[in-house]
């Protein structure tokens, strides 16, 4: 009889070739993959290139079209949505303002009703005051008593 051990495969024989080599291979292999694909997409030397002293200038002389013929995957269809986004865009900025404007109106006709509000409340003070000064003059003038008669 066998005594009990931790050992899943049993006959397994130590011969073969362990996990650990085959882990080590396989990044040895990825480090060197990554190196090749790296020194094949590096870009020519600036000798080769005469846009390379200067790698901003070339961005910014081309138009859009000429760097859309640069992409593989342009289409006419890509084409139109972008033109279809500009237009949005441009029909957003310009309702964006035009609301920012009436808002503002508002704004500027909301404190000129306010004005004119705390005006009529003055002016009608000032008219109860009046009257009441009308009133109390009538009333002194004229005795509580008997009203004359004219003859």
């Amino acid at each position: 009889m066998n005594p009990p051990t931790l050992d899943p495969f049993p006959s397994r024989s130590n011969n073969d070739i362990s996990i650990g080599s085959l882990a080590i291979t396989a990044i040895i292999l990825g480090i060197a993959t990554v190196a090749v694909v790296f020194y094949f997409k590096m870009p020519k030397p600036a000798a080769e290139d005469p846009k390379a002293n200067d790698p901003l200038a070339g961005v910014f002389s081309e138009t859009l079209t000429e760097k859309m013929k640069d992409w593989d995957f342009y289409t006419a269809e890509i084409g139109t949505a972008l033109q279809e986004l500009r237009d949005a865009k441009e029909k957003y900025e310009n309702q964006s303002k035009a609301l920012l404007e009436t808002e503002l109106r508002l704004e500027a006709e909301k404190e000129d009703l306010a004005r004119i509000r705390k005006d009529i409340e003055t002016m009608r003070s000032q008219l109860t005051g009046s009257i009441h000064t009308i009133t109390s003059s009538k009333a002194s003038t004229t005795s509580p008593t008997t009203p004359q008669k004219p003859q």
